[in-house]
């Protein structure tokens, strides 16, 4: 397919992933309006129903879904929630250690020596700059765990959409998350099909010990 390097590589660079393996909500198409009565305009069917046309050239795909519903994505979601989990559950143990020792400087006022109330000011002055710098090393590991992920989609899809854009014999090819398209046939959806194919060249990853 002529364009793709161009136009499609990195196509899933800017789409967050949320740690449920689903994608963050981005802006989408527009809803079609409710049909007036006795008006010709009638809903659409659900993607799938209709056979693709023969003489479709413009067809779209939802990159959303194929990260979110292939194996691949949903697998390595699973891994991304369990990792932010851990990460949260060692981040509350770290708050509660700070909080504990704001408490002790509280209740010590009047109480402790100078030099023991200036000692535990110390550690809660280093206990606040760890909390923050491993709150920091937390958000840039699940990060570079959604890159990777959608790295790793992107690589995969980039084959399986120039097959099917040459297969279909298609002149675009568009993805319906991006909020370009106000109103399409559900005929030409071909999520669907790149789904499967994705799922059937795309190994699920290995759980990470």
């Amino acid at each position: 397919m002529s364009g793709w390097t161009q136009a499609g590589a990195g196509i899933l660079a800017a789409m967050v992933v949320t740690t449920a393996g689903s994608r963050a909500q981005e802006p989408g198409p527009l809803a079609p309006a409710a049909p007036v009565e006795g008006s010709a305009l009638q809903p659409m069917p659900a993607s799938g129903d209709l056979p693709f046309p023969d003489d479709a050239r413009h067809a779209f795909v939802d990159l959303g879904r194929l990260v979110s519903e292939s194996a691949m994505g949903r697998a390595a979601g699973r891994q991304l929630e369990a990792l932010r989990n851990e990460r949260v559950a060692s981040l509350n143990q770290r708050n509660e250690a700070l909080q504990t020792s704001q408490v002790r400087l509280e209740a010590g006022v009047g109480v402790m020596s100078a030099q023991a109330i200036a000692q535990l000011q110390q550690d809660i002055a280093r206990e606040e700059l760890d909390l923050q710098r491993a709150t920091q090393d937390a958000q840039v590991e699940l990060q570079q765990g959604q890159e990777a992920l959608l790295a790793d989609i992107d690589a995969r899809l980039a084959p399986i959409l120039s097959q099917i854009f040459d297969e279909y014999g298609l002149e675009l090819l568009f993805d319906v998350g991006a909020g370009a398209l106000l109103w399409w046939s559900p005929a030409v959806d071909l999520t669907g099909e790149v789904l499967k194919r994705l799922d059937a060249t795309s190994p699920v990853p290995t759980p990470t010990p």
